[in-house]
């Protein structure tokens, strides 16, 4: 093999081994007939960001470890390769956590907190965490083309995608329901409905004792303890959530990344006609493509509103074409600690540092502003966003949730031009 072709193929298996997709054990296997010089300096070149002295130390590990060079003294990094999420740790630390001014103290505190304690990493297997990083990339990718990608079969994917739901790692949709003049709302208190204008109410149990509910209503509700929704984003952030990154990890980094925030199209009606007796089995179609965007109940929906599927399925390209709807990745997996934190501001800096966030602006009639950010975190976070926030927002946990369907039947239907 030629030397330019030895290079790129042990890059290659350093990327397998940095990404997770190859074990320590394995990769040993493989550099063994390799040039150690060469492995020793392109393994050292991986982390350009690192300085002199943490790049030397982490190479002597390195080269001791893969090559049982006893020659070699080893160092405050030596105890951690026995762990075998060390080598994905170093770079996933190398590339979102480092920066210059680190000392070497907190370098080490960093793979302590972890790799010892190791309790903020959710179970994903290497290829589920690539089929969601591909999901957050491109929403609208087929299983097929996923299947493709990954070399792996259709089925397969598909079985992956149906375990992750399970586990409440799903495509959802974000959904803009004021297009269609529907009110959004939150309360504080259970609401009577006497003129059939309240369509879907979540009853949401938090800790400490306290109920949350959350709906759409076809009217304005017009009481001091009810918030109407004037805008919404909704932020999973796959790094985060695949690597185990740590909020209190993120403190300490200067540059945060842009934040790419949700975008809804300004509303053409003329295009979209929606008489106001017929919207029940659109705003129905729209919650349905919030909990799953790509097979929403259609056929349950038609037989509860006379309304044929032929009509759905353009209804629902309708509304993704003109952004009423935007697949997006939610989270609400029982192995992180979810939160409701009410705020009267909103909590931007915590859009890229959790692995997930719906956050909500919401207003009463007493022109009192708030933000409800719903928020997954890792448990071993939760003291440290607690200290922080805790004079100047109330913080409660989600402990249960109960969805009630109040659409009402309806035999009018929908057009669509």
């Amino acid at each position: 093999m030629r030397t330019n072709d030895t290079s790129k193929h042990t890059l290659r298996l350093l990327k397998s081994l940095f990404n997770g997709e190859m074990d320590i054990a394995d990769f040993r296997f493989e550099i063994s007939k390799l040039s150690k010089t060469m492995v020793k300096n392109l393994f050292r070149d991986s982390f350009p960001r690192f300085n002199q002295n943490l790049r030397d130390k982490l190479t002597n590990v390195f080269v001791r470890f893969c090559y049982n060079d006893k020659n070699i003294q080893t160092n405050e990094f030596w105890k951690f390769t026995n762990y075998k999420d060390f080598w994905i740790e170093l770079m996933n630390f190398h590339d979102n956590i480092y920066f210059r001014k680190m000392s070497l103290s907190e370098v080490v505190q960093f793979f302590e907190k972890s790799l010892l304690t190791n309790t903020r990493k959710l179970k994903l297997g290497f290829v589920e965490k690539k089929v969601i990083e591909k999901l957050d990339r491109n929403p609208n990718v087929l299983n097929k083309d996923l299947a493709e990608e990954l070399e792996i079969s259709e089925k397969r994917i598909s079985n992956i995608i149906g375990s992750l739901k399970s586990r409440g790692i799903y495509l959802g949709g974000f959904v803009d329901y004021s297009q269609l003049d529907a009110f959004e709302f939150f309360g504080f208190a259970e609401i009577e409905d006497s003129t059939n204008d309240l369509k879907f109410i979540d009853k949401i149990e938090l800790f400490p004792d306290f109920k949350l509910y959350h709906g759409l209503s076809c009217q304005e509700l017009k009481h001091p303890y009810i918030y109407q929704v004037t805008n919404k984003k909704v932020f999973c952030n796959t790094k985060v959530l695949n690597r185990g990154l740590s909020f209190q990890d993120w403190t300490t980094v200067n540059d945060s990344k842009a934040i790419e925030e949700n975008f809804v199209r300004e509303s053409n009606m003329d295009e979209f006609y929606v008489p106001t007796s017929s919207k029940n089995h659109v705003l129905q179609l729209m919650k349905n493509c919030e909990k799953d965007f790509r097979r929403p109940n259609i056929k349950k929906i038609a037989d509860e509103n006379n309304v044929s599927i032929r009509t759905l399925f353009r209804i629902k390209s309708k509304l993704k074409d003109m952004g009423f709807i935007q697949p997006q990745i939610f989270v609400e997996n029982e192995e992180l600690m979810s939160l409701v934190i009410i705020s009267s501001r909103e909590l931007n800096e915590f859009y890229n540092k959790v692995p997930f966030v719906k956050s909500y602006e919401v207003q009463n009639i007493e022109t009192d502003k708030k933000w409800f950010s719903f928020v997954s975190i890792f448990a071993s976070d939760f003291t440290f966003i607690y200290s922080k926030l805790k004079n100047s927002s109330e913080i409660f946990q989600i402990v249960g949730r109960k969805s009630v369907n109040l659409v009402s039947q309806s035999n009018q239907k929908i057009y669509t031009k």
